[in-house]
Parts: C-alpha cells; structure tokens; sequence
C-alpha cells in the first residue's frame, strides 16, 4: 500500500480579510499525479503555497511525508513551479537552476546537468531568460525544481499558458518524471481537460474549498459525460 506524501485537514488562510482556503482536505499518495481544477481566483495557488511551505495556515493540519509539524527539512523536498514567477529574466537558465539549488543548500554539479538534461534545455542554458518561449520558461522551472531532488512536485498552472503542441510535449515530460523518479505531482488548472490529459486523480477547488474527489478510474468517464463542468 502507497504512503500517502500529503495530507492536509481543515487547512484555512485569510489576508486582509479575504479568505483563500477553507476546509482544505486533502490526501495524496506517493507516485500519484494529482490534478486540482478550479477557475482563477479558487484559491489554487494559495493551497500550492501552504503546501510548499511559501505561506503558514493559520488554522488546520498539514502532514507532509509523514510529519504533522513540517520543517525545513521537509519542505526543502518539495519543488513548486509557478509558470509566470521565480525567475531572473536577465540571468541565464544555468544561473537560475544554480541559484535556486544553493538557496536551499543542496547544490551539486551532476544533479544541475541531470535536470539540464532531462527537460531538454541544453541548447538553450546559457542563454538569457528574457528570450526564452512560455514553454521553455515552465521546463527551465521544472529543472530549477528538480535539481534539489524533491519528491513532491507541484506546477501552479503550469499547462495553462501554453499551446496544444506544447502542452503535449509537457505532459510527456511530466510523466518521464513521474515514471523515472518516482515523484509525486500536484498540478493545479483552470482546464478540466487536464485531468483526461496526465491525471489519475483528480479534485475540484472553488471559493476556497476543495469540494471532491472522485475515486479514481471514475474522474475520467464522470468529466466526459460533463458532470463536473
């Protein structure tokens, strides 16, 4: 039976009086590639960002690898890619992916050119940020995230600002990674046809909450008949 790498109760944070994630109940296994729907604005990165440690619930537990009282030492084995930030646009790639790998102190040379290598940047490495497409951008954030070897892998909308084309070259990419590494992934979108695409399960955010989770083998046949649009 798999562990299950997250799991998160009754998560809740506000800012300003806007609440962001309430009732924030989740359990996702190791290996799983779990897809989480819901328009802009649900609360989807806001829940991304508790995970990875960027913002602190106020209320909830938050289990992560088997620790009810997360740490640094458990965060830093998470990676997050968020398709429009986290980048130094004047720097090249290799820079970002060093950068990144020192910051939370586990840099080592091999492990940069084994990420290099596996999102296909080479050609592109040691050029400037600012000229690279949407795509190479999600695929440099990718190889930022997996040069610290995480086991948890979350992409904030990450196929959501690219074509069908490159959509399709991601999602091979992703499943590399889930397949070669063993990582389990938590991919955030406002497309439901993500979840057909890459997910084996999947749930569904508004406003905030996360409203369910279909068993899986079931997510896809329900979304094809339309009962989760």
């Amino acid at each position: 039976m798999r562990k299950n790498v997250v799991i998160a109760q009754r998560l809740y944070y506000s800012k300003h009086g806007r609440v962001f994630v309430q009732n924030g109940n989740l359990a996702v296994s190791e290996r799983e590639i779990f897809v989480l729907i819901g328009p802009k604005g649900s609360g989807k990165t806001s829940l991304f960002q508790l995970l990875s440690g960027c913002l602190k619930p106020e209320k909830g537990m938050l289990v992560l690898f088997g620790n009810p009282m997360p740490s640094f030492k458990e965060y830093r084995r998470v990676g997050m890619v968020q398709a429009e930030k986290g980048f130094y646009e004047n720097m090249s790639g290799r820079a970002n992916i060093k950068m990144k790998a020192l910051a939370f102190g586990n840099y080592k040379k091999e492990l940069l050119w084994e990420a290099v290598r596996i999102t296909e940047m080479e050609e592109i490495i040691r050029k400037k940020v600012r000229s690279y497409t949407q795509e190479q951008k999600i695929r440099l954030g990718i190889a930022m995230a997996i040069a610290g070897s995480p086991k948890l892998l979350l992409l904030d909308e990450a196929l959501d600002h690219v074509g069908q084309k490159e959509r399709g070259n991601l999602v091979k990419l992703i499943k590399l990674l889930n397949r070669k590494y063993g990582l389990t992934i938590l991919i955030s979108s406002s497309n439901p046809q993500t979840a057909q695409i890459i997910g084996t399960s999947y749930g569904i955010m508004k406003k905030g909450t996360l409203l369910m989770r279909p068993p899986q083998g079931k997510a896809v046949s329900e979304k094809r008949r339309g009962k989760y649009d």
